[in-house]
């Protein structure tokens, strides 16, 4: 990110060291050769411990420097002492040549010295030779006074330009960078740098921030080593672990106060209008011109919550790339994303071999976008495509045809039995599936149910038949013939007969009791499948089958001998097609 680091004096570090807090006496002694302020050899000094380690560093340096400087002179003076008198003696006796006339002109010749001047010339090298190395004698001692004086301070302060996480402790003590961290926290305050110079700052005080838990001064202490201190920038910077807490919310509403917050929202004003289907690239976009400068507030949130938590001193929100177009918006961008997500859903429905396919070529034809950015289905439009859908696989009242039980292909319609979307149920699945974006294989919600989606019929293979002309009943379960047997349906001179089509069962009942316009009659087994029209045994009857149906049939029901109802009420469940032709 780019963050810059928490600064601690008036939100910025200070390039120079922070003086060190405390008094604490250095006594350094000052050997003979030093001594040049007046001050009496082996007489201590009292430093202050706010220079102790700054003087300690630099006269380090310093001494180095001469060291350096000592042992290139010792070379010289050994080199001058072993070649010397040979160099010496060698007098050069060549004359040296007239550049005009190219004649030599005789030079005049040295002295001959003798051997007392020779001798007081080494001795003279000699005292000069043991004066330096006494002088470096004196500079080691100063130098290991001023290394150790340096050790026993920053055994309990940190390092000149030490920086702990993001606070400057250079040359404190562990109590005086105890107390400058906890205040550079509790006076955090955040900086962000927007378009146009704008520079707004969130007090960490105004959104709750609170160390939670942090790492001990001691502790950091501990990976700085003292006898180090002479190296620069040797463990200068040492990370601190620290738990930052804030309250979301108070730092939502700071957020959503800054200037380029407030202008973002001014520019997408009126620019949900532009959101539109691209039949190319099979998704929505929003027309923008793309010279927009919007801010995502959720963006923002992440950032600026990451910086404060880290402690950071500030962020610039263009450096972030923050800056964007009308997408860019939480509002615009979870608009599209529901939109978009709403083109994901496939959903196919399945009937038997068939399939109906409902993709986003068509969703999107559902979808519409209010001015507040929320997303709706259009109920005309999936209400029109829910019908077409029970259109295609309603079959109650349908024709069916299939071959019946007297080898005769036989041709029904009508009835209450078969499949019946239930339209209200549908809309109301179907819409959530669009919202949930994902692919799905799944039949209609359904208010009347079949018992198969085959070709021609959709009844299964338990089933009861009753042929009118041929007065008989036959019942099938599992596909295998159970009951065949004669009856007697509905007279159809009184106007009451036998409805034909295709019914399920509605319940079954043990010893009911018949009631009509000018009858009542007890039963032993009633199984009525249309209204007041159903099964039921009829002891009153010698006879069933042939033409007594004629002038001397039933109300509507279908009149059965006691065993044949008896063996029906049996083995039928409610829900069973019963099938009248």
């Amino acid at each position: 990110m780019f963050f810059g680091k928490h600064r601690t004096d008036g939100n910025c570090i200070d390039e120079n060291a922070e003086k060190m807090d405390g008094t604490e006496d250095s006594g350094q002694m000052i050997p003979e050769e030093a001594a040049e302020d007046g001050t009496q050899a082996g007489e201590s000094v009292d430093m202050p411990e706010d220079d102790a380690g700054e003087a300690a560093e630099q006269t380090a340096q310093q001494q180095m420097a001469e060291n350096e400087q000592l042992d290139t002179d010792d070379e010289d003076i050994d080199d001058f002492d072993v070649a010397g008198d040979e160099l010496d003696d060698t007098v050069n006796t060549e004359p040296a040549e007239d550049a005009q006339s190219g004649q030599s002109e005789p030079q005049p010749q040295q002295p001959e010295e003798t051997e007392e001047e020779r001798r007081e010339r080494i001795a003279r090298r000699r005292r000069i030779f043991k004066k330096t190395a006494a002088i470096s004698g004196i500079s080691l001692g100063v130098l290991a006074v001023i290394y150790l004086a340096g050790v026993a301070f920053y055994n309990s302060h940190f390092f000149y330009g030490t920086v702990i996480g993001s606070y400057n402790c250079s040359n404190m003590s562990l109590a005086k960078a105890e107390e400058h961290i906890t205040k550079g926290i509790d006076n955090y305050s955040f900086a962000i740098y927007q378009n146009n110079g704008v520079v707004e700052n969130i007090n960490g005080a105004d959104v709750g921030l609170a160390a939670v838990s942090r790492e001990k001064i001691e502790d950091i202490k501990t990976r700085q080593n003292p006898f180090l201190w002479p190296i620069p920038k040797k463990q200068r910077v040492l990370p601190m672990s620290v738990e930052i807490s804030l309250d979301d919310e108070l730092l939502k509403n700071k957020i959503s106060t800054l200037k380029c917050v407030q202008e973002s929202n001014a520019q997408m004003d009126g620019a949900v209008a532009g959101l539109y289907y691209d039949e190319n690239d099979k998704v929505y976009h929003v027309k923008d011109d793309g010279t927009h400068s919007i801010v995502s507030e959720r963006a923002l949130f992440e950032k600026i919550s990451g910086g404060m938590k880290g402690l950071y001193a500030e962020m610039n929100v263009e450096q972030e790339g923050l800056y964007g177009s009308f997408e860019n918006d939480d509002r615009m961008n979870d608009t599209i994303w529901i939109l978009n997500n709403c083109l994901n859903a496939v959903i196919t429905y399945q009937r038997g071999e068939e399939t109906t396919i409902l993709d986003g070529g068509t969703i999107h034809t559902f979808l519409s976008v209010a001015d507040d950015y929320s997303v709706s289905i259009n109920d005309e439009a999936i209400s029109a495509f829910v019908n077409d859908l029970a259109a295609l696989y309603n079959t109650v009242g349908s024709t069916r045809t299939f071959t019946g039980s007297a080898g005769a292909e036989v041709t029904v319609s009508g009835g209450d039995y078969g499949w019946r979307v239930d339209k209200n149920k549908e809309i109301a699945e179907l819409k959530d599936l669009i919202f949930a974006g994902q692919p799905v294989t799944r039949e209609p919600a359904y208010s009347r149910t079949a018992g198969s989606h085959g070709p021609n019929n959709d009844f299964p293979n338990t089933y009861v038949e009753v042929s009118i002309a041929a007065q008989h009943l036959w019942y099938y379960k599992n596909g295998e013939l159970v009951i065949s047997s004669d009856v007697v349906t509905g007279n159809p001179y009184a106007g009451n007969g036998t409805h034909t089509g295709v019914y399920y069962l509605k319940y079954k009942e043990r010893n009911a009791t018949l009631v009509g316009d000018n009858y009542s009659t007890p039963v032993n087994f009633w199984m009525p499948f249309n209204g007041g029209e159903g099964l039921h045994d009829a002891n009153w009857r010698g006879v069933f089958g042939g033409r007594i149906y004629m002038g001397g049939g039933s109300h509507g029901c279908v009149n059965c001998p006691y065993s044949t109802a008896q063996k029906l009420f049996e083995n039928l469940n409610p829900g069973d097609p019963v099938i009248v032709y």
